[in-house]
């Protein structure tokens, strides 16, 4: 009797050995029917500047979800389930979302909210704050104003004609340099303080930019926020110049597209500024989109302007080419182009052309020399 039970209890422990060692390779079975998950779960983050509601958050996430890997059409298992923090920094709204596929073919997709986990929450919620307080920091900046550069007081012209101004500065390498320069400045020293210092506290982790994505790590887990391929806002730094060639209801301006880059070891913020040309205004209300010629080459007659310009032909890369003869227009009647004025000596205009790179392209009408 003895035996007999021993033998039942016998079989009863192979048969659970053999149970457990089944559920113990499970995950490398390869079916239709089973998951094989070979790989954590992973963070990815998101920018949305449109997502309002939890379906637009939620299609971020559904379209960025596991895939399936096969190995053959009747052999496939979801990839490992995948975390998203989506936000929307012009709302300061975000969503902690969850995406997996099921184990059974066709692989459903499953979109919820997920709380992180707390060192994951901590980072990617720290990211975001950084990235919306530092667009906000650069477009609170005050101006700077050229009175305020030395360097951009001093040239040679007319005596009758102002030095410090943003056609003056464009044109020269050095007085573009020294207004970069003081842009940096002013961009670094400001950040300690803007909300209590909560900016600084966070860049003292080191965020860091590459293309479009920023980064960061916090207490020792790294997360990552991507920006959209397209639809990106940039914030911009405008320096004002009260000084002008021509009088202008309003200011000239050199406007900067301000991208962040990281903190270098003197806890100073590295930035890429890169004139606008659409809404820099040069020479009393020229943009130096127009200026390239956007809408056709501009007519100047004003003095001061072309003393300026003239400055280019020291740089080398202006061409000139004669558009009529006469007072000429291009259409061959007696007046110089857009209206009456002194043609120079010979009575002829001509359209300059200066292209070189590290200037602003340039296109103008003008008495030919």
């Amino acid at each position: 009797m003895l035996k007999s039970i021993f033998s039942i209890n016998r079989k009863l422990l192979i048969a659970s050995v053999t149970v457990l060692a089944l559920s113990c390779s499970a995950h490398d079975v390869k079916t239709g029917e089973s998951a094989k998950v070979v790989s954590p779960e992973s963070y990815e983050g998101h920018i949305c500047n449109y997502c309002t509601t939890y379906e637009q958050f939620r299609e971020i996430a559904y379209n960025r979800a596991p895939g399936i890997d096969c190995e053959d059409a009747s052999t496939c298992w979801p990839l490992a389930p995948k975390n998203f923090f989506i936000t929307n920094p012009k709302t300061g709204a975000y969503k902690m979302l969850h995406a997996k596929r099921s184990t059974f073919a066709p692989h459903a997709i499953s979109v919820y909210e997920k709380e992180f986990p707390g060192p994951e929450k901590a980072s990617y919620e720290a990211l975001n704050e950084f990235y919306i307080l530092w667009k906000n920091y650069i477009r609170d900046l005050p101006p700077i104003t050229a009175a305020n550069v030395p360097g951009l007081q001093m040239g040679v012209y007319a005596d009758s004609c102002p030095t410090n101004t943003a056609l003056a500065t464009v044109i020269d390498s050095s007085k573009m340099s020294d207004l970069l320069i003081k842009a940096r400045l002013e961009i670094t020293l400001g950040i300690k303080d803007y909300q209590t210092g909560r900016l600084n506290e966070i860049a003292a982790h080191g965020p860091e930019k590459n293309d479009n994505t920023w980064a960061l790590n916090f207490h020792g887990v790294n997360s990552t926020i991507k920006e959209p391929s397209a639809g990106v806002t940039y914030p911009y730094y405008i320096a004002t110049f009260d000084e002008m060639e021509r009088s202008s209801p309003l200011s000239d301006n050199l406007t900067f597209k301000v991208e962040f880059r990281g903190i270098n070891p003197h806890n100073q913020a590295v930035v890429s500024l890169d004139l606008d040309p659409g809404s820099s205004t040069v020479g009393g209300g020229y943009t130096l989109s127009q200026l390239a010629g956007q809408y056709g080459a501009l007519r100047i007659t004003d003095p001061c302007v072309l003393a300026k310009l003239d400055q280019l032909k020291t740089l080398g890369g202006v061409s000139s080419t004669p558009i009529g003869g006469g007072g000429g227009n291009p259409g061959g009647g007696t007046n110089p182009p857009n209206g009456g004025g002194d043609t120079g000596g010979n009575g002829q205009y001509c359209t300059y052309t200066f292209r070189q790179s590290g200037y602003p392209d340039m296109t103008w009408i003008a008495p030919c020399d």
